[in-house]
């Protein structure tokens, strides 16, 4: 079945004069898309509901669309979008109104009403009282019983930058038996800045975390008792740099899959540019995989102003495929969606992409910017982000075959 025209959807947000993709979710046999859009000059996060021929799907909430009704005199960001398995979905987003960040939460009901159940009317807060701190969030994770875990980057009054959990009960309330009261905050190395940039749970229940330590990618993984796992690498923390042959100064991990073995596969890019996108498979213990490029990072650029890899998604056949964009972010039809496909010992795969093992497409004229990427299937690829990048950017979807 096809997908749109060509492949390609364009959402459209009646009164918006620019919108793109934030985040993409699987509920069901229907794609729930996460957007951002500028209304009368405010920030606005609406979600769309497409059936998988990429028509929006009317039976949710009356027309396919839903705004979500933060507080309309706050300035609220929308951030990340899951699902959990009784088809209910979480919307994490970051109030920004009171000159610091604060987490908020919006959970739904599948039809896309409100849960009433959680929260106050459906929308927790995480605002720390009166605790000066700036607390940005990046991810959320539902686990099975329907609680859940924020991943943010704390900054204190200093400006320093620390990493941060946050575990709620299914009704949105903290967890007491978390750490410190729900808030699990992290300052691994003194004087290094720590940001998180998402989480994900392994098949055996623990949970992997990923972000930037200073210059050097981070890995944390906690185990089963929400502790950091002594077993894996050094005590519940692993972290990637470049070789000095590169001559960068860092990397940055966008993302985190497991495969099929219990191995990690990582993607992200380079730190400055002209960046480039990497890609490297940490085993279950937190070590590089020998059985993966040697055990050695492995760097690729797509086109000469540089790329970077955003998302992750291990195929049935072990085959890995990555998603990001090629060239500099607002540089006109030089920036494109990317997508490269990977064998699983850690060559690019020439049997795809005309034989270079990426694929590049433009949308439209003007740059074409990949903000979130979701594989569909075993043979589908989602990515999301915005056409024509900048102040009349439309958010778009295009489908790939991988």
């Amino acid at each position: 079945m096809g997908f749109g025209t060509a492949g390609k959807v364009e959402l459209d947000i009646p009164g918006s004069s620019t919108s793109q993709a934030i985040a993409m979710a699987e509920q069901g046999k229907r794609l729930l898309v996460l957007c951002k859009a500028y209304v009368d000059g405010k920030v606005c996060t609406f979600i769309f509901a497409l059936l998988d021929n990429g028509m929006l799907d009317s039976s949710f909430a009356g027309q396919g669309m839903l705004r979500v009704p933060f507080a309309e005199e706050a300035h609220v960001v929308p951030v990340d979008l899951q699902v959990s398995s009784d088809g209910r979905f979480v919307v994490l987003a970051e109030n920004r109104s009171r000159f610091r960040s604060v987490p908020l939460l919006a959970r739904y009901g599948a039809d896309g009403s409100p849960d009433s159940g959680f929260g106050n009317g459906g929308v927790v807060s995480l605002h720390q009282g009166d605790k000066v701190v700036s607390d940005e969030p990046t991810a959320v994770l539902v686990f099975a019983d329907a609680s859940l875990m924020v991943a943010a980057t704390r900054f204190d009054t200093g400006g320093t930058a620390s990493a941060l959990l946050v575990r709620l009960q299914p009704d949105g309330t903290l967890a007491q038996g978390f750490h410190q009261q729900g808030y699990f905050e992290l300052q691994l190395q003194e004087q290094l800045d720590v940001s998180l940039d998402g989480l994900m749970q392994q098949r055996d229940g623990g949970v992997v975390v990923w972000g930037v330590e200073g210059t050097s990618g981070l890995l944390l993984r906690l185990d089963n008792e929400q502790q950091l796992d002594s077993g894996f690498a050094s005590d519940g923390v692993a972290r990637l740099v470049l070789p000095a042959i590169y001559r960068q100064p860092g990397l940055e991990i966008f993302d985190v899959a497991e495969d099929e073995s219990g191995c990690l596969l990582v993607v992200g890019a380079t730190a400055s540019a002209p960046h480039a996108g990497i890609l490297t498979r940490i085993t279950g213990e937190g070590r590089p995989d020998p059985l993966f490029n040697g055990g050695m990072i492995r760097v690729n650029t797509a086109v000469v102003q540089g790329s970077r890899w955003l998302r992750v998604f291990c195929q049935e056949d072990g085959d890995i495929i990555a998603a990001g964009l090629a060239g500099v972010p607002y540089n006109g039809e030089a920036t494109q969606l990317l997508v490269g496909r990977y064998l699983t010992q850690g060559g690019l795969d020439t049997r795809y992409g005309a034989g270079r093992g990426m694929w590049a497409t433009n949308v439209g004229r003007g740059a074409d910017i990949t903000t979130c990427a979701l594989a569909w299937g075993d043979s589908r690829l989602v990515l999301g982000g915005v056409s024509a990048a900048g102040p009349e950017g439309r958010c778009c979807l295009v489908c790939y075959q991988v």
